[in-house]
């Protein structure tokens, strides 16, 4: 109770993903949290948060014309300090991959390593979680294969996990991942990441045998 709370130099409270929940929850967080501050002198609370979503929860729960400046001045009265953690930078996520794949001994190529990092540049934890199933994929394949191929498989998976309409397409017809007939240049025009994605890695499957796209 009370008297426990006192008897603290300070306690710090973390409440983690409130900008995950629904609108209505994570407003009712937030008020019911500032309120509380109002009566405890002795409690920090820590709130991590993506400050974008969680003014988009807020804009739906108030009205009037200037929504977006009510959120802005709702989180500057809520927020005592706002620390904001700087754009990964590229060379950064590239380390932080090559650091995943030396720790856990993957053994991925150089290659695959940039691509990985690169396609997951905002995201550290996407990054773990694909490395996972990259290395679960690859127990399809011998170690010839592996050695030769590696940055194709990589490629493939992301495509399949990132852009699975696409993917359903070159499972079906092998050819198009080099060239895509119209209705795949159609669903190409139409995503623009998917259209950034295969630009940048047109090389990796640039002159490789049709067999292998197959495989």
């Amino acid at each position: 109770g009370n008297s426990f709370i006192k008897d603290l130099d300070k306690l710090v409270i973390v409440i983690d993903n409130i900008d995950r929940c629904h609108k209505e929850l994570a407003y009712e967080l937030l008020t019911n949290v500032k309120n509380f501050l109002g009566n405890e002198l002795n409690i920090v609370f820590l709130i991590p948060v993506d400050d974008g979503a969680l003014k988009k929860h807020i804009m739906q729960n108030t009205s009037g014309k200037n929504c977006d400046k009510e959120a802005e001045e709702f989180l500057r009265k809520f927020f005592n300090v706002t620390l904001r953690i700087k754009p990964f930078q590229q060379i950064e996520m590239y380390e932080f991959t090559q650091k995943l794949n030396d720790e856990h001994k993957l053994k991925f190529s150089n290659l695959t390593i940039d691509l990985v990092s690169k396609e997951y540049a905002t995201n550290p934890r996407r990054i773990i979680q694909f490395l996972n199933n990259l290395s679960s994929e690859l127990n399809n394949y011998t170690e010839e294969f592996i050695k030769e191929y590696e940055p194709i498989i990589c490629k493939y998976l992301i495509i399949r996990e990132e852009f699975h309409d696409y993917y359903k397409l070159i499972c079906a017809n092998s050819h198009l991942i080099n060239k895509p007939d119209e209705k795949a240049k159609e669903a190409i025009s139409k995503n623009e990441l998917l259209e950034r994605f295969l630009l940048k890695t047109e090389p990796i499957s640039d002159n490789i045998p049709i067999e292998v796209f197959e495989k």
